[in-house]
């Protein structure tokens, strides 16, 4: 079989080299039915009807995700029998080609973004899932697709009559299929692992902090300053609004020679970044403009940083930041998270976060320890807005700080750093061992559809005698041409779980 060469461009499989048995061919070759799903605007989340399988019921891992299914009233167009290989025609790019296997569903319709292929006797649904899910993996998919204006797809006709598959003997796929699913569950179990570990040392980050901000990660020393004479040494212009709680009731009893203070207390000023647009504001070079996602739990990520020119950074007085200052976000999912700009930054600006301006007598390290631990819940639900719940500057510069002696809170800095940076130094490990865990997946199937997997058996009936054989039940059933699934049952008001 012969194949035009942008049918083969970018194809990952050295089709000139298959084993002895195997044989090129297409989906329309192999397949009993290949057929798309039918649109609906008309769905619900609360299980009326039957299951309306969509791309994002298909993970990237090729598995069937029904974390978040939407649901269709009266007689599906088409649905999904026990063997299916469930194909997602449209979406980006990057995400078009995602492939599933399906398994005993249970009225399950899917959408016009999906393709069902059912491979004929003979032809083993993994073995067929897998390889169309590692042509996705690979990228081939991408370059197949045709474009639109904002998503692309690959209809069923190109993908049955020109996307080329490689058949094994049947015996030789189930070996095949046996060798990837149990590879495939050694990377699982230790990807599960990893993640377990992962967790735990976040947990143990957090613990790091609660412990900074309760005196009890460094020992106190008798010849330390006592915070309350360093405190009653800030001045400050801050003034308090309405009854606050009493300072001590969100930490209890403080460690010998520390004191309470507010926010407002120890900084020269709590405002609030840059409010307005700032699209098309943005330059290669010039002053660093800070947004929600360069703040981490106390620390600077500098992951999508942009940059505004000196003179629309000089328009923007209020919202300049220095290092040592503190900014919290101040809406959305990571509400409350602070860190303190630092030095190799030098003078910024940012958008819509909190500020605090010069902390005086407290270390802006440990004010950040404080935020990011026991006063995290506090300030999410200081909350103002409907749209866009957020909260005022008002409320942070009257939040309570335990504050050590000052030369206390730098041991407790250099402790609580010296700990973090090894925590996050073993999750980044770790996270690099999870996104290497896809890499050895695909390695797996690259093996796998290049024969090197499994074992070749000289005594396999060949691929070219299964395809013969398929053939000709095709051409019995329907013509030579894939048939189309029947008509389903209405199963209007039936809940699937």
């Amino acid at each position: 079989m012969s194949f035009a060469p942008e049918d083969v461009q970018n194809y990952p499989i050295d089709l000139a080299s298959l084993p002895q048995g195997w044989k090129v061919t297409t989906i329309a070759e192999i397949a009993m039915a290949v057929e798309p799903g039918f649109p609906s605007g008309r769905h619900n989340q609360e299980g009326r009807g039957i299951p309306h399988l969509r791309p994002m019921n298909i993970s990237r891992d090729g598995i069937v995700d029904l974390s978040e299914v939407k649901y269709v009233e009266g007689s599906p167009k088409a649905w999904l029998i026990d063997g299916d290989v469930l194909f997602n025609n449209t979406n980006s790019p990057e995400l078009i080609g995602k492939t599933a296997l399906i398994r005993n569903p249970s009225n399950w319709a899917f959408s016009n973004h999906m393709t069902r292929i059912h491979p004929a006797p003979g032809i083993s649904s993994a073995y067929l899932a897998h390889q169309l899910h590692y042509l996705w993996m690979s990228g081939y998919f991408r370059y197949r697709c045709v474009h639109h204006v904002n998503q692309a797809s690959i209809s069923s006709g190109p993908l049955a009559n020109t996307v080329p598959v490689v058949i094994a003997p049947t015996a030789e796929q189930e070996r095949i299929v046996a060798a990837i699913e149990e590879q495939f569950s050694r990377l699982d179990a230790g990807v599960a692992v990893l993640e377990r570990v992962r967790e735990n040392l976040k947990r143990m980050q957090f613990a790091v902090l609660l412990a900074a901000v309760q005196g009890v990660l460094v020992p106190q020393c008798a010849d330390d300053e006592p915070a309350a004479n360093m405190i009653a040494k800030v001045k400050t212009t801050t003034r308090f609004r309405g009854t606050q709680e009493p300072l001590d009731a969100s930490l209890g009893p403080l460690p010998p020679g520390w004191a309470w203070a507010r926010v407002g207390k120890l900084a020269d000023r709590v405002t609030v970044g840059h409010v307005g647009p700032t699209k098309g504001k943005y330059v290669p070079q010039g002053i660093p403009f800070l947004r929600s996602q360069n703040v981490r739990p106390d620390s600077f990520d500098p992951t999508g940083l942009v940059w505004i020119s000196p003179g629309f950074h000089k328009s923007l007085a209020k919202s300049i930041i220095s290092p040592g200052d503190v900014v919290i976000v101040r809406s959305g999912v990571n509400r409350g998270m602070a860190c303190a700009v630092p030095e190799p930054l030098g003078e910024a600006n940012c958008a819509d976060l909190v500020i605090v301006q010069k902390p005086s007598g407290i270390h802006p390290r440990f004010l950040c320890f404080f935020i990011n631990s026991l006063a995290r819940q506090y300030v999410q639900s200081q909350q103002v807005g409907v749209a866009i719940p957020h909260f005022n500057t008002q409320s942070l510069s009257a939040l309570p700080v335990p504050v050590p002696p000052l030369n206390e809170q730098f041991r407790i800095v250099e402790e609580a750093d010296r700990i973090l940076s090894f925590t996050k130094r073993l999750t980044e490990i770790i996270s690099g061992q999870i996104v290497r865990s896809k890499t050895l997946r695909s390695s797996v199937l690259m093996a796998a559809f290049s024969g090197r997997l499994a074992l070749q058996d000289p005594s396999d009936e060949p691929a070219s005698t299964l395809l013969e054989r398929v053939d000709a039940l095709r051409a019995s059933s329907n013509g030579r041409s894939p048939r189309k699934s029947r008509q389903a049952p209405s199963v209007a008001g039936v809940s699937q779980a």
